[in-house]
């Protein structure tokens, strides 16, 4: 009799022993550590290995020194340069570090894809923007068009992650795209909770913004290092997010900027296509001319 309760004890202890070391496994094993994540590097802070610079022509320059990738600003430039990864995304997470001269505008681009032929710009994509203004929205998510931008998610309403950045430090962000959700994190501080199904896949790419006859710009730069993605099961190692979901405003916002009509980009004077010069405070100018005051008004009212 107390050899059968003997084992009936053993049985049990044993029974316990099991849910108690499958339970340490549990947490410790089945559920995937961010010390475990299967990181990738995109930059090998050496050369540009994996990336390709975009744009319509004379693009602008880009050089690695101290192991980060420098962007810099070239004058007289009519539309937008990008340094893009050869690599496509869908589902990722990605972190980078950036340091950003107060004088240097640029954006990350997420899903980006060839824009149309017509476009002023050859990357559409959702942006996080680095904003060298004091509005401070760096982090925010916005779509651009080259002369025309739309705001998807701003931080108007979000005083902590517009005192996240500060131009001219280095900072980290993290950036989740799952399906329709993209969330922003810069130094910690939650930026961006977008909802959104317009790109699915595309490249990542920074970007050099256009700039008109101004050579003192041009000493301004966008430092980028410590740039990886990951791309195996990301849902895994996503994090909560303060902020809530929010979908993109149906109405213009105050920040946004309308695409010209055809007859606003016109000269005055000009029928069709048929005059590609005009009168500009007395001077004949050509249609060189007229993008190149398109690009100065693109450095005042960017975005």
């Amino acid at each position: 009799m107390k050899t059968m309760q003997m084992e009936r004890w053993s049985l049990g202890f044993q029974t316990l022993g099991a849910v108690a070391l499958g339970s340490v496994l549990t947490l410790s094993g089945a559920e995937p550590q961010a010390a475990d994540a299967p990181w990738v590097s995109l930059f090998n802070g050496r050369d540009l290995t994996g990336w390709k610079i975009v744009a319509l022509s004379n693009p602008a320059p880009v050089v690695v020194e101290e192991g980060a990738m420098v962007l810099r600003q070239r004058i007289n430039t009519v539309e937008h340069t990008f340094v893009a990864s050869e690599g496509e995304y869908d589902d990722f997470i990605l972190e980078l570090d950036v340091k950003d001269d107060p004088g240097f505008n640029s954006g990350i681009l997420l899903r980006c894809v060839k824009a149309p032929a017509d476009a002023k710009v050859r990357l559409n994509g959702y942006q996080v923007k680095i904003d060298n203004t004091p509005r401070a929205w760096t982090g925010g998510i916005f779509d651009d068009f080259g002369d025309s931008w739309t705001w998807l998610h701003d931080l108007a309403d979000n005083e902590r992650g517009r005192a996240a950045f500060k131009l001219g430090e280095w900072a980290h962000f993290r950036i989740e795209c799952l399906g329709p959700t993209i969330k922003v994190w810069v130094n910690g501080v939650p930026t961006g909770h977008l909802v959104d199904e317009k790109y699915r896949k595309g490249s990542i790419a920074f970007k050099i913004h256009s700039l008109g006859n101004n050579p003192k710009a041009t000493e301004n730069a966008i430092r980028l290092k410590n740039i990886r993605i990951l791309t195996e099961h990301p849902e895994r190692y996503a994090l909560p997010m303060e902020l809530p979901p929010r979908r993109a405003p149906t109405e213009p916002g105050k920040f946004d900027k309308a695409r010209p009509s055809r007859s606003a980009l016109l000269p005055t004077g000009t029928v069709g296509s048929d005059r590609v010069g005009a009168r500009h405070g007395g001077i004949d100018i050509g249609l060189a001319g007229w993008w190149y005051l398109g690009g100065r008004v693109n450095d005042m009212l960017s975005a």
